[in-house]
């Protein structure tokens, strides 16, 4: 079990001080979340995809998930036509694979000065 103590807190009120970090952790890794399915979908994943990649029921359920965290893209594709369907670009989204790079140190390093350490 990690040690949440250090010579000047209790263990419930490291569990504390943890526990008020979780909102504003919470909403980083949720648009984080919503950047990276915006990103998959914009070159070419599919709900269904998505939704086994993050273990949702369906790509239905993976789209109410979306939905939630403040996505604003159709179920369906902007443009059904010749060629297959046409989605929002990630330039007109204005992201870039770069901005995958950048998200993924973010999340990283979030996550490695936001735990507890043992």
């Amino acid at each position: 079990m990690a040690n949440f103590t250090t010579d000047q807190t209790t263990p419930a009120e490291a569990a504390i001080a943890t526990l008020k970090k979780l909102p504003d952790n919470h909403k980083k890794l949720d648009e984080a979340e919503l950047t990276l399915i915006d990103l998959a979908m914009n070159n070419g994943e599919t709900w269904d995809t998505l939704a086994e990649a993050l273990g949702k029921e369906s790509g239905q359920a993976m789209y109410a998930r979306y939905t939630l965290l403040g996505g604003r893209r159709p179920f369906t594709p902007v443009h059904q036509g010749p060629g297959g369907p046409k989605w929002l670009t990630a330039e007109s989204a204005g992201r870039t694979n770069s901005d995958v790079a950048e998200l993924e140190a973010r999340v990283t390093e979030f996550w490695n000065t936001s735990r507890p350490t043992k």
